[in-house]
């Protein structure tokens, strides 16, 4: 079972072999859920399983507890932000990160009533796509690994940690936004005043505030304005550390990215090293210019070529590589190889993965040229080529596309169900075993890594200096991101 939340409200989707009717009653509670059927599944929708925020906004939340004879009508699904405010005083209340601290009642809801729903809480798996990736790694080294995990496996898509966690990015968005709301004019944005005016707020002058930030920095960040912050408790200590001190839950994962994870978000304009050097220096602040200079090094521009039909230079692509492998791709290699030491075992459940293929090339996304882009994966997981299909121009799925949706989605869903990625005769993607055969002591998690390329040319299971991956030189350039010092600069 697939469990996909957002901050406030729960959704709940089960399959129409093994799910409830679209209407659940806890005879225990005396409740009832009123939901729909849809294509063979029973979805459940905008479940509430928090209090309402009100006068504690920015604090932790607190389990909503429904009257006796409650029905709730779960057909609408809904939205919430702003989980990582950072002030010192709600530091003191343990109210920071309550975006993932929502996150978490969420999953603690679902071990307590998913049974009445046709759910198994013994079968719970949690996904997420890049910022939702980082939750579901945030979620898997919560508490330093000292509370039982309310879940079983993980999908980590598109980023497993993330840049500038430790730096002052939370705190400077904070601050700027006291400001640009009008609470902290002449006081200062971490005194508990400021924090009441905020509180007194409306939403809509928050969020207008917010992405007036987001705005004034959209030039000098990867795109995020708030990040999880070490909070003593949640998140004891910096995420690297954690890993580095087996303080995590040990949870069979899958986690991968994109053959051309960065290039969406990557300046098309850049032509020179002049320009590459800019941009890691932007979006990577803390890397030492003797660091640039090795990345340089390790990605040599002999290794790029241009593509002249939308006029991109090499020297883009090249930029576009450093930048995905900083974010998106590396960490999944330090996330790796902690799990597999955690394990101690042969054969660790630990499943990586490159996708290698897309539809989402043409006009849809913006110039052409990008590659293997962001999100590629998520029109073959969730088969829906059609949404994608636009006013101005119109996706052709390929035979080989709806047969690599038909075998992806099936690995996926397969993974949620018995914790392997591929079945023998049971259309998934074929022989995807573990990316490690045991721990090797290698604390950057590269050497003797295996990883799946998911469709596209040479796809299957490889080692990393072998297949079509082969080319990305991943052993030494993930080797030497994921080292102590460039992390230590990196701050994570």
């Amino acid at each position: 079972m697939f469990l996909l939340f957002s901050a406030l409200l729960l959704g709940i989707q089960c399959s129409a072999v093994h799910a409830s009717s679209a209407q659940v009653i806890d005879t225990g509670k005396h409740i009832s859920y009123n939901g729909f059927t849809r294509n063979g599944s029973d979805s459940f929708l905008n479940i509430r399983y928090a209090k309402d925020t009100g006068l504690r906004r920015f604090g932790p939340p607190e389990a909503f507890v429904p009257a006796v004879g409650t029905a709730f009508n779960n057909t609408v699904a809904g939205k919430s932000f702003f989980g990582f405010a950072l002030s010192e005083p709600l530091r003191g209340e343990k109210s920071l990160n309550v975006g993932l601290r929502d996150q978490r009642l969420a999953l603690d809801w679902v071990q307590e009533n998913i049974v009445h729903f046709g759910g198994d809480k013994d079968k719970v798996t949690i996904f997420g796509q890049s910022s939702g990736a980082l939750s579901v790694t945030m979620q898997i080294t919560a508490f330093g690994g000292t509370q039982k995990a309310p879940f079983q496996q993980a999908i980590i898509e598109s980023t497993a940690l993330e840049p500038t966690q430790t730096s002052n990015l939370t705190l400077d968005t904070f601050n700027a936004v006291a400001k640009l709301s009008g609470c902290s004019n002449g006081t200062d944005p971490q005194s508990a005043s400021t924090l009441a005016c905020l509180r007194g707020l409306s939403m809509e002058s928050l969020f207008n505030a917010t992405l007036t930030k987001q705005a004034l920095d959209a030039a000098n960040n990867i795109g995020d304005t708030y990040l999880p912050t070490i909070d003593g408790d949640f998140v004891p200590e910096a995420p690297s550390a954690l890993l580095a001190a087996g303080k995590f839950s040990r949870i069979p994962f899958m986690a991968g990215w994109m053959k051309d994870d960065a290039t969406p978000f990557t300046l098309t304009t850049i032509q020179t090293t002049a320009d590459t050097l800019a941009y890691i220096s932007i979006t990577s602040p803390g890397l030492t210019p003797a660091t640039l200079n090795s990345l340089l090094a390790l990605y040599p521009i002999t290794d790029f070529a241009p593509n002249t039909t939308p006029a991109l230079s090499a020297e883009f692509y090249r930029t576009a590589q450093i930048f995905r492998d900083i974010l998106l791709t590396c960490p999944n290699f330090l996330l790796g190889a902690a799990m597999a030491k955690k394990f101690t075992s042969k054969s660790p459940p630990i499943y990586l993965f490159m996708q290698n293929q897309t539809i989402l090339d043409s006009k849809p996304t913006g110039p052409t040229g990008l590659g293997i882009i962001h999100t590629s994966e998520l029109p073959y997981v969730f088969g829906q080529f059609a949404d994608y299909n636009t006013t101005n121009s119109t996706l052709f799925p390929t035979a080989s596309d709806y047969e690599l949706h038909e075998r992806q989605s099936r690995s996926w869903s397969t993974f949620a169900w018995t914790g392997r990625p591929s079945i023998d005769g049971k259309r998934t993607l074929e022989g995807w075993t573990g990316s490690y055969d045991e721990w090797t002591g290698d604390v950057e998690g590269i050497s003797g890594t295996k990883v799946y390329t998911i469709g596209g040319g040479n796809a299957g299971l490889s080692a990393i200096q072998q297949g079509a991956i082969a080319a990305q030189k991943l052993a030494s350039r993930c080797a030497y991101l994921n080292s102590a010092d460039v992390i230590k600069q990196l701050k994570y």
